[in-house]
């Protein structure tokens, strides 16, 4: 009896072989996305994949042209600006909205506490409202909140985030000339974009070529109603050619490996079942030196805050002194050791690291919208801010007199009208001081 044996076949490559296969399928996709002559084109790709540069790339390719790049994050921006070469006009989506608005309408204020005015406006006429910058991005165009916003923000000549765009996207529809053409368009972060801002990409993308790129496992806005919802349409529709970039030059190893083990589990256990499928691997070229360091996740479990800040402080003990002294450096400083809690835990482990380490900086966050700092700063360059006396009125007036107040705004008349003369006079004297 003859007995026939099948062997599976194996390729052994070395190190080396496996970091050119990776250059290689890396300057492919990059070549497919630059050379592609599609005019709408989606990125779906994972952290430190090189995103920004396939942006450079991209628009260098219309060099000259009239491009732009914008990010939602505005942090983000200067860095991209570098990257770009100044061969794109780099913008946040907001700031975006309020230049093509100062174009059209002349300068006003672009104020993000507003929407703390207005709710204080609205409960001091014991109107019912809330959530006004939710109504915006889920465009709510019927409720009573962006009827009510909006006469008082032109009262304030001042302008929110949302509601500069909410205004910029219903000029646009009904004056499409508004914005200029674009040779190219490129869109970043677009998983925490909410309806409004994906209204108003729609009209961007018929003003030229357009790239949006974006990761929905990277989703972490869900507080101003961002979805990765949107991304995940925009994939399966068909109306972009959808794009890879799966090297990540950013992360260890062992951190693209945890990773990629941890969506396997949870896809496994039924999560995830809307994700976006993609690739994600450690670019040797660029991190195996730091793999080789940094092989492991080390996990410890403690019991106090000064058991944390004991733990921690060893660990910065055994940071290597080249990633401290790369993190130094002069234009692209960044914090060395990060360390992410809840507040009260952080507050005693600042404590207790400040002893050794006194460069520390702990900055929670404050619950104090405005104060008289940015009233007088409404207020020195013009005496009438209706802004400006209105965060003076809620400062230093009890509740019954701000009412009053915003009643008698309502007609239109300036707060300053409506306030004391001697109230004004003092005030007057504190910001010429």
């Amino acid at each position: 009896m003859t007995r026939l044996f099948c062997f599976p076949r194996i390729k052994i490559v070395t190190r080396e072989e496996l970091k050119q296969h990776q250059r290689e399928r890396r300057e492919k996709c990059l070549r497919a996305i630059v050379d592609s002559t599609e005019k709408k084109k989606l990125i779906v790709a994972g952290a430190g994949t090189g995103k920004t540069y396939t942006f450079s790339k991209l628009i260098e390719k219309r060099k000259g042209g009239n491009n732009l790049a914008m990010t939602f994050i505005r942090k983000l921006v200067a860095d991209m600006d570098v990257a770009l070469h100044g061969n794109a006009e780099v913008r946040t989506f907001h700031a975006f909205c309020k230049k093509t608005l100062h174009g059209k309408h002349g300068a006003f204020e672009l104020v993000s506490f507003l929407p703390d005015v207005v709710l204080k406006d609205a409960a001091l006429l014991n109107e019912n409202l809330a959530n006004f910058a939710r109504k915006f991005q889920m465009l709510d165009e019927k409720s009573r909140e962006i009827e009510f916003y909006l006469q008082r923000s032109v009262y304030y000549s001042a302008l929110g985030f949302d509601d500069a765009v909410y205004r910029l996207l219903r000029e646009i529809q009904k004056s499409p000339e508004i914005l200029p053409e674009f040779d190219q368009i490129v869109i970043d972060e677009f998983q925490d974009f909410n309806p409004l801002e994906v209204a108003f990409i729609q009209e961007l993308a018929k003003k030229g070529d357009i790239l949006i790129v974006g990761d929905d496992d990277q989703a972490v806005y869900n507080d101003r109603s961002a979805s990765p919802t949107h991304l995940r349409k925009l994939y399966a529709s068909g109306e972009f050619k959808n794009f890879d970039l799966p090297f990540c030059s950013r992360c260890t190893e062992v951190v693209v490996d945890a990773t990629n083990a941890l969506v396997k589990r949870a896809s496994s256990s039924g999560y995830l079942k809307d994700r976006i499928p993609k690739k994600y691997e450690c670019f040797l070229d660029e991190k195996e030196a730091d793999s080789k360091r940094y092989p492991k996740i080390v996990i410890a479990n403690v019991t106090t805050g000064k058991n944390i800040a004991k733990y921690i402080d060893r660990e910065i003990a055994k940071i290597d002194p080249a990633d401290v002294a790369e993190s130094h450096i002069e234009g692209k400083e960044y914090p060395t050791v990060l360390v992410v809690g809840k507040r009260h835990y952080l507050k005693e482990t600042e404590k207790q690291l400040r002893e050794r380490h006194p460069q520390i900086r702990y900055t929670p966050s404050s619950g104090v919208a405005y104060g008289i700092a940015d009233a007088f700063r409404y207020l020195i360059p013009n005496d009438k801010s209706n802004l400006g006396w209105r965060i003076l009125a809620e400062l230093f007036l009890d509740e019954d007199e701000q009412r009053k107040i915003v009643k008698g705004s309502l007609s239109g008349k300036p707060i300053v009208e409506l306030l004391s003369s001697q109230f004004v006079e003092r005030q007057m004297r504190a910001a010429a001081r």
